[in-house]
C-alpha cells in the first residue's frame, strides 16, 4: 500500500501547475537559493533588476530536496523562456524553465 501513496503523491504536483518560472540555480538550502538569486541579480541587473526572487522546493528523490532560485511570479511559459533567453544573451547559460 505505501507504494500506491508514493505514486499518487509523486503524480500530484505536476497537475497543480499555476504557471511557469525561469530557474536560475538549484541549491541545498533556501537561504543559498536566495543568495544565488541576489548574486545573479547583481551581475545581470539589466535582466533581473525588476524581477521578484522566489524559491521553489524540488524533491529529487534519491538526490534529496533542493531549493530552486526562480524568477517570480509564475507566468506563461513564453514569459519564463524570455527571461532565460535574455540571460543567455547576457552570458548566463544556467537558466531553464519549469512549472510552478
Amino acid at each position: 500500500m505505501p507504494r500506491t501513496k508514493e505514486t499518487s503523491a509523486a503524480a500530484a504536483p505536476p497537475a497543480v501547475v499555476s504557471g511557469y518560472v525561469a530557474v536560475l540555480s538549484s541549491q541545498k538550502s533556501r537561504m543559498d537559493a536566495l543568495k544565488a538569486f541576489a548574486d545573479l541579480q547583481q551581475k545581470y541587473g539589466d535582466v533581473l533588476a525588476s524581477r521578484t526572487p522566489d524559491v521553489q522546493e524540488a524533491n529529487l528523490g534519491e538526490k534529496g530536496i533542493w531549493y530552486r532560485a526562480v524568477v517570480g511570479p509564475p507566468g506563461s511559459r513564453d514569459a519564463a523562456s524570455g527571461v532565460c533567453t535574455q540571460l543567455k544573451a547576457a552570458g548566463y547559460v544556467g537558466c531553464w524553465v519549469t512549472g510552478y
